[in-house]
């Protein structure tokens, strides 16, 4: 969990920082909104598969 928090951190700080770089403004594109909302879900999805399918295995 530390780790999507800090990576939701990184994404944020970056996009304020390129808000400061570009004041005009911000159209943004569907794929960005997909990626943004369903990546965490996804990796975190994907993480507890596989760690269930190594405790199964031990």
């Amino acid at each position: 969990m530390a780790i999507t928090w800090s990576l939701a951190l990184i994404v944020s700080a970056g996009l304020r920082f390129w808000g400061f770089q570009h004041p005009k403004e911000f159209i943004i594109r569907p794929v960005l909104v997909w990626i943004l909302l369903f990546s965490p879900s996804v990796v975190l999805g994907l993480w507890l598969i596989l760690f269930s399918i190594k405790r199964q295995d031990s």
